[in-house]
């Protein structure tokens, strides 16, 4: 180790293969680029606590994590709408069954995924215990989005804009709507990514394709929009974070008027 504060790859590896724990330097380049939020490569105690999370199988708690650090706003406000549905007195609240239907009719996976990706009968009984510890048996919609962000696995959400040059966003614009509007469409199917890829140099099977397509799917509608499309490729390019873009750190005005960014 070189007592720098961050764990490299190489020393990840070498530090499992220490502890007697098999895995291949690529598995791990795959966990790291998923757990790596701030892109430069290495990670830190935090990162490192969330890999072994992982790695044992591991979740969090629906209890306690910000769902809004999980979920995009399309998400969210089609959670809220089926909500709104079930919701019919206005109560603010919904039934344990409601939640499962719920969470099943948008959940990113269909009667032939594999059963070990599903949530269990199990894993949704421990996530309502954890967001109605008290047993009321209804959850409101804060605790729905907690629960759904947790039993289907969403991943983090980055900002592309901390990792892509104004000129690599203007570009990679172009190519998505340069293919949806000639289209009709909302977003890129697996065909499209397919080619948008080929023509990057790279070169996936079908199975290859179909797995790539649907982590980077995240709300799994089929479609995969802009801002899951820079997502792929800032994860692809193996970019680092080289700024960060908070109330705090800059002007909205500036942002709107330099980089053309929406008021979303």
């Amino acid at each position: 180790m070189s007592g720098d504060g961050v764990i490299s790859i190489k020393e990840l590896y070498q530090m499992f293969k220490a502890i007697g724990k098999k895995v291949s330097r690529t598995h791990l380049q795959s966990l790291l680029a998923e757990i790596d939020t701030d892109g430069n490569g290495t990670i830190d105690f935090e990162e490192l606590c969330i890999l072994e999370i992982k790695m044992s199988g591991a979740r969090p708690r629906a209890d306690l994590i910000d769902y809004r650090e999980y979920l995009t706003e399309r998400q969210v406000a089609k959670l809220e709408s089926i909500f709104l549905r079930y919701d019919q007195k206005n109560t603010g609240l919904i039934g344990l069954e409601s939640f499962c239907s719920i969470v099943e009719s948008l959940a990113p996976w269909t009667e032939k995924t594999p059963v070990e990706k599903r949530a269990t009968r199990t894993d949704y009984e421990e996530v309502v215990a954890e967001v109605d510890p008290m047993c009321h048996g209804t959850l409101n919609f804060h605790q729905l989005c907690a629960g759904f962000a947790v039993l289907t696995k969403a991943r983090k959400l980055i900002n592309y804009r901390e990792y892509l040059q104004q000129e690599e966003v203007v570009e990679y614009r172009r190519i998505f709507k340069h293919t949806t509007e000639r289209k009709g469409q909302s977003g890129l199917t697996k065909s499209d990514l397919d080619k948008i890829l080929r023509r990057m140099g790279a070169t996936l099977t079908k199975v290859q394709l179909k797995e790539f397509f649907e982590y980077f799917d995240t709300d799994g509608s089929g479609l995969m929009d802009l801002v899951e499309f820079c997502i792929m490729i800032v994860r692809v390019r193996g970019l680092k974070k080289f700024r960060e873009i908070s109330p705090e750190t800059c002007d909205a005005r500036e942002l709107w008027k330099q980089e053309q960014f929406t008021i979303e």
